[in-house]
């Protein structure tokens, strides 16, 4: 049955109409009171919804503004702590300037430089670390301290970009470069500490190197002193004193010893001279010529060598860090334990020299080859021709390792005013004629400014440091007057954000005391058309009490 076919009286349709529009407007009103807006879609206001749409995308375009600034903000704030660090470390530097220049002690001096360029190495790693979010407004983008940039920071001011604000970086660290007079493309850039200068292109190369410790070398001859070495001892006696003549004047931190043995068969000692460590060639070749009777003895092939080189083991007190030689020279082999003039074994003997981390090298006759091998080989020696001259001129098989002089950067002389110098790179003596490009603070490490050692040299590292001091000053003003324009800017842009999202939602807001007084009045109307709606029916009702 359609709707229509029921006819209601005139009364009941009105108030279903009534309850029907109460109901549409208590919706809308519960709506607004659920969300607080009067204006919840183009439909209940096309042109204050889009209005205030507009104002809504403003207000977050600002709110990004001062977010790109708040973050401006930082970055400058993290090189102005920089700079406060840096002010730190000059400070301490001058005091070592200071305090070189009231004392007269070269070492004190050296040792004031020193910590000078430790602070000095300090400054380009604050600068470094100065940094936020990735932005660093006082180091250096060139690693290689030839090309000395700093980063600039821009910040736009409003949502279109037509106002910006770049905060202009500075290069607050320590850098300087050498050109060669002649050589304007080639530039010597210095290590952290300014302890090497190195051309900036070279790969691993660093000039000067820094000497090196010598590993020290303990040297010991264990020679046959029978009757059959006559024409053998004197070369070697004579070949013995040479080399160590030759490793001292080397620069080898050495210490060199001999044994002479006999041969126990026919009635010699064993061992015919004690080992004792010397130092000095004179004192080591005084006791090897006092040592040298004619060689007797000897009354067959083999000798008594291994008691010889067992003595020298536990009787020579070995350095734990030095390398450890030892050359037996014999034109024979050796008694062992098998031929019952020894207590000795090959192996034996091979295991305690190798246990105490001696190399054993053997230089001996044809006859001899086949029973020493063993032993040279098992602690990593050589058996050598006794008669190959070669074996003697190259030191008995020893590499000199000697020390390494330390390499100095010596300022000839200088004129600080034009940067100026004239160089000394020793060794190898080779002078060098440079014109230095400073950066940053126009500092230089302390070799430069004569190791301090100079009045010339203490008075241009002061008036630097003081020259570096006025550029901290002036570009830590310059961060605070750039910092208080983007904080005046980062609040305008808050304040106007506050002031636009007012505005929205002042057009789009429902005013929550008249919507709650709607819903009252609605719910009112509601029970008033509901009551009329029943009496509207009773005409209909008294029909039925007819019947």
């Amino acid at each position: 049955m359609a709707a229509n076919d029921i006819s209601l009286v005139a009364g009941m349709r009105d108030n279903l109409l009534e309850l029907t529009k109460t109901a549409k407007l208590t919706n809308r009103t519960q709506e607004r009171l659920a969300s607080g807006k009067r204006v919840n879609s183009s439909l209940d206001d096309p042109s204050n919804f889009f209005a205030a749409m507009e104002l809504k995308n403003y207000a977050d375009d600002l709110s990004l503004v001062h977010d790109n600034i708040n973050n401006t903000i930082q970055t400058v704030k993290a090189a102005s702590n920089g700079i406060s660090a840096v002010s730190t470390l000059i400070a301490g530097m001058k005091s070592l300037v200071d305090a070189a220049r009231i004392t007269s002690d070269p070492a004190a001096k050296a040792k004031f430089a020193r910590s000078y360029d430790q602070l000095y190495s300090q400054i380009n790693s604050v600068v470094s670390d100065s940094s936020y979010n990735g932005g660093n407004l006082i180091s250096d983008n060139d690693p290689r301290l030839l090309s000395w940039s700093s980063q600039n920071l821009p910040v736009s001011l409003n949502p279109t970009g037509t106002s910006e604000y770049v905060v202009e970086g500075k290069f607050l660290g320590a850098g300087y470069a050498f050109y060669e007079d002649g050589v304007p493309a080639t530039g010597w850039v210095p290590n952290d500490l300014g302890t090497k200068l190195a051309p900036v292109d070279a790969d691993a190369t660093e000039f000067p190197v820094p000497g090196n410790a010598p590993t020290p070398l303990d040297f010991v001859f264990i020679i046959d002193s029978t009757g059959s070495m006559g024409g053998y001892i004197n070369m070697v006696e004579a070949n013995a004193k040479s080399f160590v003549s030759n490793m001292v004047a080397q620069g080898v931190d050495g210490r060199y010893s001999f044994v002479k043995y006999g041969d126990v068969s026919s009635g010699d000692a064993a061992v015919i001279a004690a080992p004792s460590f010397f130092t000095d060639p004179d004192a080591f070749a005084a006791a090897i010529t006092a040592s040298a009777d004619s060689p007797s003895g000897g009354g067959d092939f083999p000798e008594s060598g291994l008691e010889a080189i067992l003595g020298a083991v536990s009787g020579l007190a070995f350095r734990a860090e030095a390398t450890k030689r030892m050359v037996l020279l014999t034109d024979a082999t050796v008694h062992t334990f098998a031929d019952g003039f020894s207590a000795e074994t090959i192996a034996g003997t091979a295991a305690a020299v190798s246990a105490a981390g001696i190399q054993l090298d053997i230089a001996t006759v044809a006859g001899g080859v086949t029973q020493l091998t063993p032993l040279a080989s098992a602690t990593g020696g050589t058996v050598y021709d006794i008669n190959d001259a070669s074996f003697y001129t190259d030191n008995f098989g020893v590499t000199p390792d000697p020390a390494t002089p330390t390499h100095n950067l010596t300022v000839v002389s200088a004129d600080y005013d034009t940067d100026a110098f004239s160089i000394r790179f020793d060794p190898p003596g080779a002078t060098k004629s440079m014109t230095a490009e400073k950066s940053g603070l126009g500092l230089y490490h302390s070799w430069v400014y004569q190791n301090f050692a100079t009045e010339e040299g203490l008075a241009a590292a002061t008036q630097a440091l003081d020259a570096a001091d006025r550029i901290l000053r002036t570009e830590s003003a310059n961060f605070g007057s750039g910092s208080t324009i983007l904080v005046t800017r980062d609040t305008l842009a808050s304040e106007i954000a506050n002031i636009v999202r007012t505005g929205s939602d002042n057009l789009t807001a429902a005013d929550m005391n008249e919507e709650a007084a709607n819903m009252l009045m609605l719910q009112t109307r509601q029970s008033l058309s509901t009551t009329s709606l029943s009496i509207a029916s009773q005409s209909s009702q008294i029909v039925l009490k007819l019947f």
